[in-house]
């Protein structure tokens, strides 16, 4: 049984007709990461197969409060879970109401990214001299099909942070790293920051979310799938993103083409194609919770 609830929740609701709620669990043969990322599969007992509470679920007996979060502990091997559920969105990522309007603030916005995939045209040509049959010799065409997609990008911009230096040296070691903040993976990029007074700082910190290529056609119509090979959808990095995701593409991600066999290939044989993703992107030392030491970022 490795969890059970700690505390009975009670329901409150303001006059704008808010509510909101949490529950607290203790977990055990577990590890805060599997909370973060699928909760589901933390059941109670191989006889009872129930698992925590999982995000978007509906609390018991409030069918519009739905469950926004998680915050974990780092202890192990027992941790606590805490889970927060509202009937507007409230602890998502973003907020979708500001508790601290004169400490931070959220902006957004969606970016336009233009990439290139490439895909491989299988030719022939038929080799010999004027004594012997020509003979089939096959090889590989490259090229590459445009792609726009667009992006969301968050920014949180921490006002009155007295201290610089340590939002500068957390903003440091978060750069480019992914972060899992309710259940998702974010890219962080370093922040900005200004003094608008002489006594004030403002630190802006910068996520974006990339949701990987699913599929794509080759413009050309000329082009029949015939002799076509574009990148495969595989399943990558199951750890962070499911078992059961695929793209031709995977989230923060670029796609190259390797052949295996030396070029050009022999008479009768077609070379090995291999589409390799190359992610220039980290996970954070905590697994995906460093951006809970930025300062001024109380999600």
């Amino acid at each position: 049984m490795p969890w059970s609830e700690t505390e009975k929740p009670a329901v409150s609701a303001d006059s704008n007709f808010t509510q909101r709620t949490s529950r607290r669990f203790r977990v055990w043969d577990a590890s805060p990461e599997q909370v973060l990322s699928d909760p589901t599969e933390i059941i109670q007992s191989d006889d009872n197969p129930i698992g925590l509470p999982g995000y978007n679920e509906a609390f018991p007996g409030f069918p519009s409060l739905k469950l926004d979060r998680y915050e974990v502990s780092n202890d192990k091997p027992i941790f606590d879970a805490t889970a927060y559920y509202s009937n507007d969105r409230r602890f998502t990522f973003p907020r979708t109401q500001n508790q601290e309007p004169d400490i931070s603030l959220w902006s957004g916005s969606f970016e336009t990214v233009s990439f290139q995939l490439p895909f491989a045209r299988l030719i022939t040509q038929s080799i010999g001299n004027p004594d012997e049959a020509p003979v089939e010799v096959y090889g590989w065409e490259f090229d590459k099909q445009p792609v726009s997609e667009t992006r969301m990008k968050f920014g949180r911009s921490v006002l009155n942070e007295t201290n610089l230096s340590v939002g500068l040296q957390a903003i440091r070691e978060n750069n480019n790293k992914l972060q899992l903040i309710g259940g998702t993976w974010y890219l962080f990029k370093a922040g900005n920051f200004r003094q608008p007074t002489p006594t004030t700082w403002e630190v802006t910190y910068s996520f974006i979310l990339d949701e990987g290529t699913k599929s794509y056609r080759i413009a050309d119509p000329d082009l029949s799938a015939q002799g076509i090979f574009l990148p495969p959808d595989n399943t990558k990095f199951p750890e962070l993103f499911g078992p059961d995701a695929v793209w031709v593409r995977p989230p923060y991600c670029d796609i190259i083409i390797k052949q295996r066999a030396t070029d050009p290939v022999p008479a009768g044989e077609i070379s090995i194609l291999d589409f390799i993703p190359v992610c220039a992107f980290d996970v954070s030392d905590n697994n995906g919770t460093g951006w809970q030491s930025l300062p001024g970022l109380n999600l």
